[in-house]
């Protein structure tokens, strides 16, 4: 009798929910475990507290979307996936108001804040700069227009439905950030 390969990955997401529901209890959200291709290969796979399985994502660029003035940068996981933000990238370009503007990174669940990083440094008006973060490397902030702020961003796994996004005091109507670019190391849900 063959045993469709489906039918043992749903069995093995049984096992691996009765074995990790006590690790969630103790807050363990998941754990990385290996699976066997049949060619012999291991598979790094990380199982989650849900039952549900992984296999460890690739580096992925993701073009986020371009706001429109006066708006701010906000990307959301797509349904179906998991991902591990390793970086993010945009620009903000200040209109002539006269207002110091500090852009955060925000990441929430869709909801509730879970993390916020400042940028720590007046952004004024008429300037273009750009910000990158990332959970490598130390806050920077340059002194020159076109000098990179280097924020903060921990490796958090995000379920679908959560946002990376700013929140920026003091932006004004005319203020415009670009399209951020987001290294993702993307999961199947």
């Amino acid at each position: 009798m063959k045993v469709h390969p489906l039918a043992v990955i749903l069995a093995i997401c049984a096992v691996l929910a009765l074995f990790l529901l006590p690790l969630e209890a103790a807050g363990v959200s998941f754990v990385r475990i290996f699976g066997a291709r049949t060619s012999g290969a291991t598979v790094p796979m990380l199982a989650f507290a849900d039952g549900s399985l992984a296999v460890d994502g690739t580096p992925t660029s993701v073009a986020g979307t371009d706001p429109a003035a006066g708006a701010e940068i906000s990307e959301t996981v797509p349904a179906g996936k998991r991902w591990r933000v390793l970086g993010i990238q945009f620009t903000l370009v200040t209109n002539a108001n006269v207002a110091n503007r500090e852009p955060v990174i925000v990441v929430d669940d869709g909801t509730n804040t879970l993390f916020q990083s400042p940028a720590g440094a007046n952004h004024a008006a008429s300037l273009t700069w750009a910000y990158s973060a990332s959970n490598v490397g130390q806050p920077v902030n340059g002194t020159t227009a076109t000098t990179v702020r280097q924020m903060n961003l921990p490796a958090l796994l995000l379920p679908a439905g959560s946002r990376i996004r700013t929140s920026t005091t003091n932006i004004q109507a005319g203020d415009n950030y670009g399209a951020p670019r987001l290294l993702v190391q993307e999961f199947a849900q």
